[in-house]
């Protein structure tokens, strides 16, 4: 089975043979293109080569994802329509592909699966329960936290606001944490309770970026351990 990515950010296929991983790559590391979001020919032709059946898998669900962009707003994303360079024969929901290259990938046969970041069709955040059964991976949802209440959201609002490039350079945000005091907790965290599709203007917070990148980091240590805590029950 090929499963592919595309069309957001980091492009990407893999093949799977009797539950083994035989390909995988990013489509930039053919274009060149950093982030690339299309996928490469050459990576397709590439991954075909260890290609066993005819299935190929999408990663999300498009036409739940078009709803909740209609619902955000977007609609000359939705009025472009999007075609990807492989036909899908079967789709399966973003959260559930996170919780599945976490899973499948590991030693258990059974497990918890935490998903966190900025939007899949609807969820921002969600626990599964995942099991082998009789060679299968079977997965439930037991919790989520639906759009725009997006932990990542904010975290690349913040990353934007702080002069970087969303989707690409929190790492340095994240970095910037060694260097600053968590002062602007309850203003920071206010924040995150708001839909920050849009971003942050600069003058709503015109603070240290130093010191609201620690707060940043303190408030997401404590909405971890808040989503964990409920995994672990």
């Amino acid at each position: 089975m090929i499963g592919f990515s595309e069309g957001f950010h980091d492009a990407a296929i893999a093949v799977v043979n009797n539950g083994k991983i035989s390909f995988a790559t990013h489509s930039e590391r053919y274009s060149k293109k950093k982030h690339d979001k299309t996928l490469d020919l050459a990576a397709i032709i590439a991954a075909k080569t260890y290609q066993k059946d005819d299935k190929v898998a999408f990663y999300e669900m498009p036409f739940w994802k078009k709803s909740r962009q209609l619902y955000a707003g977007q609609f000359e994303t939705v009025k472009n329509e999007r075609y990807y360079s492989l036909e899908a024969t079967e789709y399966h929901e973003h959260h559930k592909s996170h919780a599945a290259a976490a899973f499948q990938t590991s030693s258990f046969d059974e497990a918890a699966c935490v998903v966190v970041d900025s939007i899949g069709e609807w969820d921002c955040s969600s626990i599964w329960t995942a099991k082998m059964v009789d060679g299968k991976a079977e997965y439930k949802k037991v919790w989520s936290r639906k759009y725009p209440n997006s932990i990542g959201l904010w975290y690349s609002a913040l990353t934007k606001w702080a002069g970087l490039k969303p989707l690409d350079e929190e790492y340095i945000f994240m970095g910037m944490a060694a260097f600053g005091n968590p002062v602007y907790m309850n203003r920071v965290e206010r924040l995150l309770y708001r839909n920050n599709h849009k971003g942050i203007r600069k003058e709503e917070i015109p603070y240290n970026v130093y010191d609201v990148a620690k707060s940043a980091e303190r408030i997401l240590q404590q909405e971890l351990e808040i989503i964990f805590d409920k995994a672990k029950k």
